[in-house]
């Protein structure tokens, strides 16, 4: 494959997401945003998802530790006898 000449322009990109053809879209700010543009209840919404879904990570983690060192009894977990048989019951 032979590369591009370097007269010819490539498909990137070099404007910002919101100005196209030299036009601003009447969504785009100029200015950064401020703690005022924020709503303390949706970040306490979201800092609690995410504590959350980290929790359950976690916990995935040390349950995934467990059965890998074959103390799988303790979590309750039956391991496969042989997994690369499955047993149906529906014959």
């Amino acid at each position: 494959m032979e590369p591009e000449p370097p007269d010819r322009p490539n498909d990137a990109t070099t404007e910002s997401s919101h100005v196209e053809n030299g036009e601003i879209f009447p969504g785009a700010t100029e200015r950064p945003p401020s703690a005022e543009d924020v709503d303390p209840l949706e970040v306490q919404e979201e800092r609690r998802r995410r504590v959350g879904r980290a929790q359950d990570e976690e916990l995935r983690w040390a349950n995934l530790k467990l059965v890998l060192k074959g103390k799988a009894r303790v979590l309750d977990i039956k391991p496969p006898e042989r997994p690369g048989k499955w047993r149906t019951d529906s014959c």
